[in-house]
């Protein structure tokens, strides 16, 4: 009896262990209940729910969202457990939803599987209630900021037992769609600011019994990334920042905005900044500042990055209206630099600063800046790339005694000299961010840096893959390039161009755009019959970065050598050898076809590589025809050279036409005189008539004949 009380004992202990280790490990375990918080701003509801205990990696959640009392499914999603690194233990989802959260009620479910496979129940239903209304409609959303540009869905919520019977926007009706619980809305699309004084639309609700209800929101856009961020100093002691803040707000647009400037490398407050400009303390013995301009309304942010040494950034400015005389001085890292004297009325009240004791002399040295460039190759399988730092001094009546090379990258620096006869340096660099300056050394001392940043590889690419890349047409004075402006560009442009195809290696050139979207490159510093390719890059925060390729011929790679009135010569100039060449030329395609047609009149094929002329035969006189030429290779045609031509008249055609006219003419004159009896005064008449150019006889010959035929009809009635 004993033994089999324990029996039972030992039965029921482990059947209820097995059943608490079923309930809340097994799959069949109570699924965890989530919370729920809105955010009506951004219409987002954001759930929570606990994590399983001993639940592993392979476990999943399933979890939906419904609307509506009668819980239509509009949102389902799986997520994979997510180990914890925290002790919070809880898992989150953020749901964004079309609709406002007030328009209806919006419910949340989860369910747990267990090895991706064992479906856990679902929980209860959690919900998020909407709007009731008690006497008349409601309107969602509500004096609210909507996007310009984007879509926005208004709802109005009747009272219970009342339907909608439409809603307005300036007096029109939109369709109405069907949410559910009686709630109606409207879908409005590109939503534009309006051109009223106020800058709001107002929008109207009438239900069934009569009761209306309005509301406004306003129309904005969002915040844009600050342009041609820059800093300066005139006293060393306060630093100036300015920008270019982009559109200007509509003095009633409601859309406050927010500039912040963070000097992040210093422990100094954030400054509250009115656009377009920014004024902080400088901090004792700090030369290099890293700051950070964020804008913020509510419908986002945008920020501006900027870093400069501030011995870098020395700005006077001063105004003289009658002077004596005037010597300019640059201070420049304590040094004083004579600049230029001028013999002026000067009255005392207009001296603005005291001259520093420690100038003493004349120093008769000009500033000298360089024009700073680079060109970076990345090596295949590696991370690291090769720039080549290319400079140009802006004045060259300065004697230069040497170049200071200086980069720094991950917190190391490193300082080269190069020789006053040398216009690059060659370094080797890692795969991340790279900052370079490059000063020229005079005898009293360096001159202003000039700055490059080289970004990281990551951002760079592997390949500098541009989004554009375009054909261009020449002029005869040079080569007008533009481009499309982008908004992360803060700091203008730069074009660089070199030959391309050239076996030799080709000398980089560059030039400086500070501003705008185009430039013009004159004649001069092109070579007739080549291609050129011309990169446009973007200066941004984080170095430049390549936007477009351009390709031109200076001057066009087809030409007419010969015309005659049914034929045309053309020559071109290919180089077969041309490394840039897809693959190895094996003839030429050679099309003609006229202008505004596209019909193809002739199609001929050149098979030596080595022929550059064809005379194409056959074609009208007087006619505009475009004349084309291909390369042709191994893996098919290249692109078109083009050109347009225009054969010559036929002068022997023409005589022959003139005789035929002329005896024409002579022989109708004969018959009028010979039938209706002209007298011989009319010979004279007829003699300039002959006389005559018949080019346009065609044309003229109804009239002339209608005329004839008044003339004979009227001739008997002379003496009436």
């Amino acid at each position: 009896m004993y033994f089999f009380s324990c029996s039972i004992f030992k039965s029921c202990f482990f059947f209820c262990l097995f059943v608490f280790f079923y309930i809340h490990v097994g799959p069949g375990s109570l699924p965890p209940k989530p919370n729920i918080r809105n955010y009506s701003a951004n219409q987002s509801l954001v759930v929570s729910w606990p994590r399983n205990r001993g639940a592993s990696e392979s476990d999943v959640y399933e979890i939906q969202i419904s609307r509506t009392k009668s819980h239509t499914i509009i949102y389902n999603v799986s997520m994979e457990q997510d180990i914890p690194t925290t002790d919070s233990g809880w898992s989150t989802l953020t749901w964004i939803s079309d609709l406002p959260l007030e328009c209806v009620d919006h419910s949340v479910r989860i369910r747990s599987f267990c090895n991706r496979t064992a479906a856990g129940p679902w929980s209860n239903w959690v919900t998020n209630h909407g709007a009731r209304a008690a006497d008349k409609p409601l309107i969602f959303p509500s004096k609210r900021i909507l996007k310009e540009g984007s879509s926005a869905t208004l709802c109005c919520v009747p009272p219970v037992g009342v339907n909608v019977t439409r809603i307005t926007l300036r007096q029109d009706s939109y369709p109405l769609l069907n949410i559910g619980d009686g709630v109606q809305a409207i879908l409005m699309t590109n939503l534009t600011i309006p051109n009223t004084h106020i800058k709001r639309l107002f929008f109207k609700c009438v239900d069934s019994t009569g009761n209306s209800n309005s509301v406004e929101n306003n129309i904005s856009f969002p915040p844009q990334k600050p342009r041609n961020l820059n800093c300066t100093t005139s006293d060393m002691t306060n630093i100036t920042c300015m920008w270019d803040p982009g559109r200007k707000r509509d003095e009633f647009d409601f859309n406050n905005q927010t500039h912040t400037l963070y000097i992040e490398n210093t422990d100094q407050a954030p400054v509250r900044c009115q656009p377009p400009s920014c004024t902080f303390p400088a901090v004792p013995q700090q030369q290099e500042y890293n700051i950070r301009l964020e804008v913020k309304d509510q419908l986002g942010e945008e920020t501006a990055t900027y870093s400069f040494n501030i011995s870098e950034r020395g700005c006077s400015s001063f105004k003289l209206n009658e002077s004596d005389s005037i010597t300019l001085l640059l201070f420049y890292n304590n040094r004083c630099m004579h600049l230029c004297s001028e013999k002026t009325n000067l009255q005392s009240e207009d001296i603005y600063s005291g001259w520093n004791p420690i100038c003493t002399g004349i120093w008769e040295t000009m500033v000298v800046t360089l024009d700073l460039w680079r060109r970076i190759e990345s090596k295949p399988d590696s991370g690291i790339r090769k720039v080549t730092l290319l400079w140009k001094p802006v004045s060259t009546s300065v004697k230069i005694q040497s170049y200071a090379v200086q980069w720094s990258q991950e917190g190391q620096t490193v300082t080269e000299l190069k020789d006053s006869g040398q216009s690059q340096a060659v370094v080797l660099i890692g795969p991340s961010r790279c900052n370079f300056t490059v000063q020229a050394v005079l005898s009293t001392g360096s001159s202003i840096s000039a700055r490059i940043i080289i970004p990281p590889k990551d951002d760079l690419g592997d390949v500098e893959i541009p989004p554009v890349k375009k054909r261009l047409s020449r002029t005869a004075d040079g080569f007008h390039l533009w481009w499309n402006e982008q908004t992360s560009v803060t700091c203008g442009h730069t074009v660089e161009w070199c030959i391309m195809g050239s076996k030799a290696p080709c000398t980089l050139q560059w030039m400086k755009v500070p501003k705008g979207n185009s430039t013009f490159l004159p004649a001069g510093y092109f070579k007739p019959e080549l291609r050129y390719s011309f990169n446009i890059y973007g200066c941004t925060d984080h170095g430049d970065k390549l936007l477009e390729i351009q390709t031109g011929y200076f001057q066009e790679i087809i030409q007419p050598v010969k015309r005659t009135y049914a034929s045309v010569t053309l020559e071109w100039h290919y180089d077969e050898d041309d490394p840039a060449q897809r693959a190895f030329i094996t003839g030429y395609l050679v099309t003609v076809q006229e202008v505004q047609t596209d019909a193809l009149l002739f199609n001929v094929s050149v098979g030596d590589p080595r022929q550059k002329s064809v005379t194409m035969e056959g074609l009208q006189q007087d006619q505009e025809y475009v004349c084309s030429v291909r390369a042709l290779t191994t893996v098919g045609p290249g692109s078109a050279a083009s050109i347009t031509i225009r054969t010559k008249v036929n002068s022997e055609l023409r005589s022959i036409q003139d005789f035929h006219e002329n005896t024409i003419v002579t022989k109708i004159n004969q018959l009028s005189l010979d039938v209706f009896g002209f007298p011989s005064s009319l010979n004279s008449d007829i003699s300039l008539i002959l006389s005559a150019d018949f080019s346009h006889l065609p044309k003229i010959f109804i009239p002339i004949l209608l005329l004839l035929g008044c003339t004979i009809l009227l001739w008997p009635q002379r003496k009436m």
